[in-house]
């Protein structure tokens, strides 16, 4: 369905939510950071950027010191690509579900 979706960009008016467990996390700077989220076999990337995020800044730095790989996470955002091509999801709010208590 989102294919066709240009590289670098993400569409405005569609909203996709979706759950899975963070098999990585990466950080490129304090106002972006990475995950893989992987649920049944699938992976999916979730490019969080604080301009993006509907919650306000403050909650944009709280949920993401919070959150560790190995956590549940429940994520609702805007369907899109990152320069390279690879189809994300742009949040505008995560949630923690589960945490991982063994890493």
């Amino acid at each position: 369905k989102y294919e066709s979706i240009e590289d670098g960009s993400h569409v405005e008016g569609d909203s996709v939510a979706l759950a899975g467990r963070i098999a990585a996390k990466r950080q490129q700077g304090s106002k972006m950071v990475f995950y893989t989220i992987q649920g049944e076999g699938v992976k999916v990337q979730i490019m969080s950027q604080i301009q993006h995020y509907g919650e306000g800044e403050e909650e944009f730095f709280k949920i993401h010191n919070l959150l560790r790989r190995g956590d549940i996470v429940g994520v609702v955002g805007m369907p899109g690509k990152s320069k390279k091509g690879e189809l994300s999801v742009f949040p505008s709010k995560l949630v923690l579900l589960s945490p991982c208590l063994h890493m």
